[in-house]
């Protein structure tokens, strides 16, 4: 079961920027401590994804569902600076930052997209369900294959098939710094969906990920092996 809950809760999955002024030319504190501060600029810096959909995990949950998860959580929005609504309050020594909250709307619709991804019967189920959900269909030589499995191998072993795509800087930089994170952060679920040719894996699904995975010092990765 995945805790669903958690998508309401208060912001705690990365850093917060702002300023502070502290200007206190029409402030009436006499000669007490100025209260008048105001939090200014506030922004969202950065978010550790891995954190995030780690709080959506409950013990026990296949290695493809937290996959599925993931990459769902990432095309959800939350890594967008506008789905997070960050609150301001007023304390006793002036304003202060006290985090914030997901938007309602992103908020219900990964509610709504995780739950009902949590009733599929199979991995294949559940993978294509994930990818409909960023790509809107499933591509023919997907639907062929009648099972999937997860293994460990060499990054060298990897067909980029899309090398346009791959090389000349198409990747998206948010998505693209959002794996990269999670792979600092020694993730170990699989970066790629492949299709096997002779020893080696053509990528059907996972450029950002096997891209920031290939920036790191990590030579084996897991992937998804579509049969």
């Amino acid at each position: 079961m995945l805790k669903l809950d958690k998508i309401y809760k208060t912001f705690s999955y990365g850093v917060l920027d702002y300023d502070y002024d502290t200007d206190t030319s029409g402030c009436t504190c006499g000669d007490d401590y100025c209260r008048c501060g105001r939090v200014t600029n506030l922004r969202l810096a950065s978010i550790n994804v891995h954190n995030f959909i780690d709080e959506l995990l409950s013990k026990g949950c296949s290695e493809m569902l937290q996959y599925c998860v993931g990459r769902i959580v990432i095309h959800s929005g939350v890594i967008d600076e506008g789905s997070w609504e960050l609150k301001i309050t007023n304390g006793y020594y002036g304003q202060e930052v006290d985090g914030g909250m997901l938007n309602s709307s992103v908020a219900q619709k990964l509610k709504n997209t995780l739950h009902f991804l949590e009733t599929m019967q199979s991995d294949r189920d559940m993978l294509f369900y994930a990818l409909t959900q960023e790509y809107g269909y499933i591509i023919e030589r997907l639907q062929k294959c009648e099972r999937f499995s997860i293994e460990k191998v060499k990054k060298c072993k990897i067909i980029i098939g899309q090398k346009d795509h791959y090389h000349h800087c198409k990747l998206d930089s948010k998505a693209m710094n959002a794996y990269a994170k999670l792979i600092e952060d020694n993730y170990d679920l699989p970066l790629a969906l492949c299709l096997k040719e002779g020893d080696e894996y053509r990528i059907i699904d996972g450029y950002h990920r096997v891209s920031a995975f290939n920036n790191s010092k990590r030579q084996v990765l897991k992937i998804i092996i579509g049969e």
